[in-house]
């Protein structure tokens, strides 16, 4: 089984979801599996993924948070990122810690968007090619293929989420972070 570089995985956890989100600051929460697939389809990692998804339309941004619960139990915080979301509903993303930042284009009706389409970049050159499908306010889907430098696939990431309650949320989240 190969690892996945961290770095990596906090961009592919860029799952851009803002389906139902009202005109004042709205934050959604969602819980699932996280997948990793070689391109021939076999299974290399199954994790579980934590989102926090808040969207403010005021400001144009939607903003990023996750936890990823590894097998082992291990859990990692990733940096923050953000979406500057344009008029025209593209975007430029960026993570609070300058490892990511790409462009991409939401799809469906502003602030219900039911698909999204990206590619992000690296710093240590890896590409991520992310296509998000959320027609239902309830589930993430998403599929993600990463490109290493050299132009090969490295592999296919799988995300499955449903939406959880703010309450489910703060429980799971302080107890993975509890020190």
């Amino acid at each position: 089984m190969r690892a996945v570089n961290p770095v990596w995985i906090g961009a592919i956890l860029l799952l851009c979801h803002t389906s139902t989100f009202g005109q004042a600051a709205d934050t959604l929460h969602y819980f699932g599996d996280f997948k990793t697939y070689t391109v021939d389809g076999e299974l290399t990692g199954h994790s579980l993924i934590l989102l926090e998804k808040i969207y403010d339309p005021a400001r144009n941004e939607l903003i990023e948070n996750a936890l990823l619960i590894a097998q082992s139990g291990e859990v990692t915080q990733y940096p923050s990122i953000v979406l500057t979301i344009a008029d025209d509903d593209t975007f430029s993303a960026s993570s609070s810690d300058g490892t990511i930042s790409g462009n991409g284009e939401l799809f469906g009706t502003k602030g219900n968007w039911s698909y999204f389409v990206a590619t992000f970049q690296s710093t240590n050159g890896v590409t991520i090619v992310d296509e998000n499908y959320f027609a239902d306010p309830t589930v993430l889907t998403a599929r993600k293929t990463i490109t290493l430098p050299n132009g090969s696939i490295y592999s296919i990431v799988e995300v499955n989420t449903k939406k959880v309650s703010s309450t489910t949320y703060d429980l799971l989240s302080n107890a993975l972070l509890k020190p």
